[in-house]
């Protein structure tokens, strides 16, 4: 039986030998989704008032609801930056197609997080994780999309593909996100004023 693995590479490095030129151009020419992307979500985030970019690592740029900020519960978190946000939303390049993420964090206090995460469980069609077990370490929220499809990688430079993923993340800013947003506030409301009464004087 031939072995067409060995085949298609010996035929592979002939085509490369014949066209090394035009084909290491192509390769440093080459789109890079990933990058590109991060900026289209990055300025996304810009045009909402309601968001502040909060980390940025790799496959991951996430952000925060502005509203969260009044909480110092809120930055117990250990996950992104030390203090950081205990919980954010995200968008997720792993695998290629995007998503958009929420995501409980580690953090230096249990009971927030415990808290967070009983109060979202109550809202599983909210959230499309909740009620998942709470890890203790990152624990995924919610998950949406994907945004991108295979087809949008192969007409990448056409601006309908960059106000595609636009127009998801504004569709989300407007219709599901509000009311996500009002449960994680009041969780946060909840927390910090049971830390209050927990504080000595």
């Amino acid at each position: 039986m031939p072995d067409t693995t060995s085949n298609a590479r010996t035929l592979a490095r002939k085509i490369y030998m014949e066209h090394r030129a035009a084909i290491d151009f192509i390769n440093a020419n080459r789109p890079n989704y990933k990058e590109e992307g991060i900026a289209i979500v990055k300025s996304a985030i810009d045009l909402n008032d309601q968001w502040v970019l909060d980390w940025e690592e790799r496959n991951l740029v996430f952000f925060r609801s502005k509203e969260w900020d009044q909480f110092e519960v809120l930055r117990t978190g250990t996950g992104w930056g030390n203090p950081g946000s205990v919980i954010t939303f995200g968008f997720d390049f792993r695998p290629d197609h995007l998503h958009l993420i929420c995501t409980l964090g580690p953090g230096t206090a249990e009971p927030v997080r415990q808290k967070i995460y009983e109060d979202i469980s109550w809202h599983r069609g909210l959230f499309s994780h909740a009620g998942r077990e709470l890890g203790s370490s990152y624990t995924r929220l919610d998950v949406k999309g994907p945004i991108t499809e295979e087809a949008d990688y192969d007409d990448w430079d056409d601006p309908a593909v960059r106000a595609k993923i636009l127009d998801w993340i504004a569709d989300f800013a407007e219709n599901k996100f509000p009311e996500m947003n009002a449960v994680i506030v009041e969780s946060l409301r909840e927390c910090e004023a049971q830390r209050k009464d927990q504080s000595p004087g």
